[in-house]
């Protein structure tokens, strides 16, 4: 499964778990049932880490990193899609790595970078 990690710049945390939740929640991203602590979107499922990646699951843990993960291969297009509205609404998120290999336009492709790829 391909998954992108966002974190601060600074690496302080992004936000309370509970404050984040609530904002993916404009993006049709949430929980698929009240408590749970993976939320779900277009194409995409989201977890919340610590600085040690491990699954944060309360609602006033304070979030380092926030990785995003494609459902399935045959879901990509909408996860591509819900990672560009994911950037645009949190533009303080940062990728934790960059891709390798850069396209034309200088930016890469979410499914294209090799360290996330299935082998």
């Amino acid at each position: 499964m391909d998954s992108m990690i966002y974190k601060s710049a600074d690496d302080k945390p992004l936000g309370v778990r509970s404050q984040l939740v609530r904002q993916l929640a404009s993006l049709n991203t949430m929980p698929e049932s009240q408590g749970g602590t993976v939320l779900f979107g277009p194409g995409i499922s989201v977890r919340f880490l610590d600085e040690s990646n491990r699954e944060l699951t309360g609602d006033d843990d304070l979030v380092c990193m926030v990785d995003v993960q494609c459902t399935h291969d045959l879901e990509s297009e909408l996860a591509n899609i819900s990672l560009v509205r994911i950037e645009e609404r949190f533009p303080l998120w940062k990728r934790a790595f960059e891709p390798e290999e850069q396209t034309p336009d200088d930016t890469g492709q979410f499914f294209d970078i090799k360290e996330f790829l299935d082998e």
